[in-house]
């Protein structure tokens, strides 16, 4: 329903809406909507009809992010790094450097991930700003994106996957 009305916000839920570990989502429906992301041409823009006028900015951003995270999920690493030193060199000149720089770091730490190396992720993901606070962003409670919502979950799940189990929980609860 909201497709009718933002199909680019939409697009950007769905797609993180289907990354999420709880859910089970068959390949063929992932790379369906990598290939939308792929033909969605996301400009930075004022959004004036959007349901979520702040993401108006960093659509080109998140398009970027969402196809690195997809890719990761679907074992294709190579791509996902890619898109991750794309986020690094567009952080400076971008709206919101901070930002666009943990995005970056959330998809190299979803590479480690994948790929079995547990405290290596944990260490990218905990590099990122936004743990303290320290973003440039003065957007919150909006969007699942700037709330950091898959990265608390992503590092909630690597503390158990570590053994540490009352941190996990700590953060488990705090996303609940």
């Amino acid at each position: 329903a909201a497709e009718a009305l933002d199909p680019a916000t939409a697009l950007e839920h769905r797609v993180l809406l289907s990354l999420w570990p709880l859910l089970q989502v068959p390949r063929p429906a992932l790379l369906a909507l990598r290939d939308s992301l792929l033909r969605w041409k996301a400009a930075a823009g004022p959004d004036e009809g959007s349901l979520t006028v702040a993401h108006g900015a960093v659509h080109p951003y998140l398009r970027l992010y969402l196809l690195g995270l997809l890719s990761s999920r679907l074992g294709d690493h190579a791509p996902a790094l890619d898109y991750a030193a794309q986020l690094e060199r567009r952080a400076g000149t971008s709206f919101a450097p901070a930002f666009v720089g943990d995005l970056s770091r959330t998809l190299r730490a979803e590479v480690a991930r994948a790929r079995g190396r547990p405290e290596e992720a944990l260490a990218t993901l905990d590099s990122a700003v936004f743990w303290a606070r320290g973003e440039d962003l003065d957007l919150t409670g909006s969007s699942p994106f700037y709330e950091h919502e898959y990265e608390q979950f992503a590092r909630a799940e690597l503390l158990d996957t570590l053994g540490r189990y009352e941190e996990a929980l700590q953060w488990h609860r705090a996303i609940a």
